[in-house]
């Protein structure tokens, strides 16, 4: 019984190193900056129309590097999430990309532990079955970059055409015609807008993007600091987005506790105080510098 408990704890050391090693590296990564730089720069590098391919691509390097699909995806994966939500598109999409490169690079390196262990059974070398796995998993890579491309190309074509056909220009001046040149009613249309948006487009990152894209040039024509439009964007854009429902913010919110917003048993009357009082401070602005 000893013998057979030290073979199973030996057959598992490989991973149970890896999950050792991960964790060191994932905590050495998020304190010394380094995942928040990757999505800095990845912001400032990176074109929307070949986000996911690119995503899926440097996980797979990454991850063949590594031998690892847990590292990858819990240190490049976490800043390519990032960037992806920055640029506009959805969650699930930049996973499946991270997941899909992970997986490749993780199957195709020598230093995996599953590509070790395949051949280790079944008594083939490691290098002829990495070899021979290239006809299987290389045509898989090819058609998901393929896919990702096309995606990519077709997600930032329509995440710029409210902007591009002018949408945008004549929703913004409709309501700022509205708030007829006071600092309080420009405040007052742009909470609005973002709830709007929260409850339209069930992102609240688009929430803060739209209308901040929309009103930008208003808050400076009302020589208010950029400070003013910012907190206004995130105490309605962010704090509003749970109560809905369909929002994401929402549909995680009430995954995870297992309540609903609205209606018996729901929780959105004993948090609504806290996103009141924080609108409320937002009609207070400060103009800008002379």
């Amino acid at each position: 019984m000893e013998q057979g408990i030290l073979a199973a704890i030996n057959r598992t050391m490989q991973a149970i190193l890896i999950l050792a090693v991960v964790g060191l590296m994932l905590g050495s990564w998020m304190a010394g900056g380094v995942v928040p730089s990757m999505m800095y720069y990845g912001i400032k590098v990176i074109a929307p129309s070949i986000f996911l391919f690119t995503a899926c691509l440097l996980c797979s390097i990454v991850s063949l590097a590594t031998g690892s699909s847990w590292s990858t995806a819990g240190s490049m994966g976490v800043a390519l999430i990032g960037v992806g939500t920055a640029l506009g598109f959805p969650a699930y999409m930049t996973a499946g990309a991270v997941v899909s490169g992970a997986y490749f690079g993780d199957k195709m390196s020598p230093l995996s532990d599953t590509t070790n262990l395949a051949p280790a059974v079944s008594g083939a070398k490691l290098f002829d079955h990495i070899k021979h796995m290239v006809f299987t998993t290389g045509p898989s890579l090819i058609i998901a970059l393929i896919v990702y491309l096309v995606l990519g190309f077709s997600h930032s074509s329509s995440g710029g055409i409210v902007d591009c056909t002018g949408i945008m220009s004549t929703i913004a001046d409709a309501l700022l015609k509205l708030a007829r040149g006071t600092r309080g009613g420009l405040v007052t249309i742009t909470v609005f807008s973002c709830i709007l948006v929260n409850a339209l487009c069930s992102d609240q990152y688009l929430a803060i993007i739209l209308p901040g894209r929309m009103y930008k040039e208003a808050w400076e024509d009302r020589r208010l600091q950029p400070k003013n439009l910012s907190r206004c964007l995130e105490d309605s854009g962010t704090i509003t987005s749970n109560f809905i429902p369909w929002n994401t913010c929402g549909a995680t919110m009430t995954s995870f506790l297992k309540c609903p917003q609205w209606g018996s048993g729901g929780y959105a009357p004993f948090a609504s105080s806290t996103g009141v009082i924080r609108l409320f401070p937002s009609s207070m602005v400060s103009p800008a510098s002379p």
